[in-house]
């Protein structure tokens, strides 16, 4: 300590604002984390509202989660790789889902888990709004944009791309639950997909994983959907 005493009266306050840091740093992570599985497997199932209304009401919540955490280091939804990026995404699934087809045993399970046919308007209506909008454009918004950078403000950014992909495999609890599906082979299978939209996210923005997201839940609701029309569960 000096005669003057400045040493120490200088050193406390830089402490005691690198460990504030920290722990808003943290708070922001955890909220960041929590706020959107609380919404989706507790409190949107409790609002019981309509398939319309749940879109809605998702990209309401969507909207609110940017505002709040969205920063100069959440990723970008277009850049400069992204028209490459967003062709390939789009042609891959579509060329897998071809070939899956072709494979006699892919249609026989297509087939045995398809329940009744969505009436034509209905189906149309699905394929145009709710998966684009309520469901591809709120989970890139939240999973691929957004959260990321809180997330990596306090454990890195590899580390947060492992731990948003696990938090995207966890916000599909509730529907593995409604649907009948094993919740830890969906969480796994979502939590790996997770991971493959965080690569594309990084290498051609968000458009290139919303891409994938989009052509992948569009090939699998029209595989169902043609499935369930199939009287021959072998054609």
């Amino acid at each position: 300590m000096t005669r003057s005493g400045r040493c120490w009266i200088g050193a406390t306050p830089r402490k005691r604002n690198s460990s504030n840091q920290r722990g808003s740093r943290l708070r922001s992570a955890l909220l960041a984390t929590a706020l959107p599985l609380l919404w989706h497997n507790l409190v949107l199932p409790r609002l019981d509202l309509p398939l319309r209304g749940r879109t809605l009401a998702g990209l309401g919540f969507a909207a609110g989660y940017s505002a709040a955490f969205r920063s100069p280091g959440s990723r970008r939804w277009w850049t400069d790789r992204s028209p490459r990026w967003v062709l390939g995404a789009t042609v891959v699934p579509v060329v897998a889902a071809g070939t899956a087809c072709l494979v006699p045993g892919f249609r026989r399970e297509l087939a045995r888990r398809a329940g009744p046919r969505r009436a034509p308007a209905e189906f149309t209506e699905w394929l145009s709004v709710h998966i684009p909008l309520g469901t591809v454009l709120v989970e890139e918004q939240i999973f691929r944009s957004v959260m990321p950078a809180p997330v990596a403000g306090v454990v890195g950014a590899r580390r947060a791309t492992a731990l948003t992909a696990a938090a995207f495999g966890l916000w599909h609890v509730h529907p593995a639950r409604t649907a009948g599906d094993g919740v830890l082979g969906t969480v796994a299978l979502t939590g790996l997909a997770g991971l493959g939209f965080a690569v594309l996210a990084d290498r051609g923005g968000v458009a290139a994983a919303a891409a994938a997201h989009l052509t992948i839940d569009v090939a699998g609701a029209v595989l169902v959907q043609r499935a369930g029309a199939t009287t021959d569960p072998t054609g």
